[in-house]
């Protein structure tokens, strides 16, 4: 715990500004916090978020200071995730992690997560989160084939594209149609990999990293459900179904109006 702490701000060079505490803990070991700050303003507010965290964590922010959020993911796997889940759920935790919030967030400091950047990840996520891909369509005689391939991105995606073009073409079959393009991710995706790193931050709460978990101040994309359709009025004609719910479980023609019957759907 810091023993004495200083905090002001300062002007290193023309317009670039800083915030910057002190610490002297009880063995007078002297540790800085900085911040970079755009203007004079911005300094001021982040040497008193600065100092405010400090109060909210007795001083252990200091090493969320130097840990990015990779390396704490890293140690939440080994320390807290893996003994508690199934060999199954552990690859499926680091599956996620990988794919979908390390390449964003992964470098950024541990402290210095905040909601926005989760909200931002997300946003990203539902729009582009399923990855750059590579797709073709062609003939060969009569048969249309549709062939896709993962890239890691947009640039690695239009190599890959010609690449299949080329292939393509020198096997003698038609090329129909090729895109490059970004996929959506699922908002039931988003949701679960929300749900992994709202766990991960939440530990580091409870190790006195963080003064308080950024993944709760977010919104979630709505799942959505589809309905189930009623049976058509026409897919009943012809048959002896009586009209009425409470004769529905005894007479039935098919599977489906059976199904149909017992659910009370029918239109």
């Amino acid at each position: 715990m810091a023993r004495e702490r200083k905090g002001f701000i300062f002007e290193r060079e023309p317009g670039t500004w800083y915030a910057r505490v002190t610490l002297q803990d009880q063995f007078v070991k002297r540790r800085d916090l900085w911040r970079k700050a755009d203007n004079k303003t911005h300094a001021k507010d982040l040497l008193k978020q600065l100092l405010r965290d400090l109060d909210d964590s007795g001083g252990t922010i200091v090493e969320g200071n130097k840990t990015n959020l990779d390396d704490y993911l890293n140690r939440w796997l080994k320390a807290a995730a893996k003994p508690r889940l199934r060999m199954r759920s552990y690859s499926d935790y680091e599956d996620m992690l990988r794919l979908y919030i390390r390449p964003i967030l992964g470098r950024k400091r541990l402290c210095d997560v905040r909601p926005l950047d989760i909200q931002s990840l997300y946003s990203f996520l539902q729009e582009e989160g399923g990855g750059w891909w590579a797709s073709v369509v062609f003939s060969e005689g009569s048969v249309t084939t549709r062939k896709q391939q993962r890239a890691n991105n947009e640039s690695d995606a239009t190599d890959l594209l010609k690449k299949m073009e080329h292939d393509i073409v020198h096997s003698k079959c038609t090329l129909v149609e090729s895109e490059v393009c970004s996929r959506p991710l699922s908002p039931r995706t988003v949701r679960y990999a929300h749900a992994i790193l709202t766990s991960a931050l939440k530990q580091a709460v409870a190790w006195g990293l963080i003064p308080r978990n950024p993944a709760q101040f977010v919104e979630l994309p709505k799942q959505t459900r589809e309905e189930m359709n009623a049976c058509p009025q026409k897919w009943l004609a012809g048959s002896s179904m009586p009209r009425q719910p409470t004769d529905l479980a005894f007479s039935f023609s098919s599977p489906l109006l059976l199904v149909c019957a017992r659910k009370n759907i029918l239109v």
